[in-house]
């Protein structure tokens, strides 16, 4: 009887031992095609200069220009003029749409405009007046009452893309932070028509990508100042947690 029960709990034994093996052998098959998946999806790179720097961008600075929070208005106008068109920061200012600034009810709740519609605030006004700023479509729509439908909305592309364009010496509208510094959550505040809300992130600004190389990315910041140089690795994480927002004007086709 002894003999039978050793039997039976052998052969359970190896039965389990078994078992496990081919869990084991079943995870290493799923986890080699899920990598080789991956490597068949994973996009192409696109060939580019390991350094670019694009000269002659005309530089224009907000404060100067009386736009505290005007920095997109301002970035927009540096590559159209780059690009040959007699347009000022009012003209781009005064075709972004406009929206209410960020406030905060008597009930504590904020409310404020949807900076991917409409400016939020006004770009003369400074953040202390609840103005914020502007994402790309709304500038990108200014922007093409002066250059058509060569402006392009890029916004969403890969890092690699983003540098391609400035190796084909094209000069990038791009979010960022100035002087690479971090991105802090602010309030968020909910949209006046009900339709969503918006966190809130300290730090957003705007800037013309004009150059990188190796270790930095150049900059026409409208705040900074003119080809101020940031550091490459944290200027490509600010951008991404911009939700990658950037802008291009497409040369005028030649006859």
């Amino acid at each position: 009887m002894k003999k039978q029960m050793k039997s039976i709990l052998i052969r359970k034994i190896l039965i389990f031992i078994i078992l496990v093996f081919l869990i084991i052998f079943c995870i290493i098959k799923v986890k080699g095609k899920t990598v080789e998946t991956a490597k068949q999806i994973e996009e192409p790179k696109i060939s580019i200069k390991t350094e670019n720097h694009i000269k002659d961008v005309p530089y224009l600075n907000q404060k100067e220009l009386g736009y505290p929070t005007g920095c997109e208005a301002v970035s927009a106008t540096m590559l159209l003029q780059y690009k040959g068109y007699d347009v000022s920061v009012e003209d781009i200012v005064e075709n972004t749409p406009n929206g209410s600034k960020k406030y905060e009810s008597e009930d504590g709740t904020w409310y404020g405009a949807n900076p991917f519609e409409e400016f939020v605030g006004h770009p003369k006004k400074r953040l202390s007046r609840g103005s914020y700023g502007v994402f790309a479509e709304p500038i990108v729509k200014s922007m093409s009452k002066f250059a058509e439908d060569r402006v392009k909305n890029i916004s969403g592309c890969t890092i690699n893309e983003l540098f391609s364009y400035v190796s084909d010496g094209e000069p990038v509208v791009v979010w960022c932070v100035k002087n690479a510094g971090d991105l802090k959550e602010g309030v968020t505040w909910k949209y006046e028509d009900g339709s969503g809300s918006f966190q809130e992130l300290i730090g957003e600004h705007c800037a013309v990508l004009i150059g990188y190389d190796e270790k930095y990315v150049y900059l026409n910041d409208p705040s900074a100042g003119e080809n101020v140089k940031q550091d490459k690795e944290k200027f490509i994480y600010n951008w991404i947690k911009l939700y990658s927002q950037a802008i291009i004007v497409e040369a005028e086709e030649q006859d």
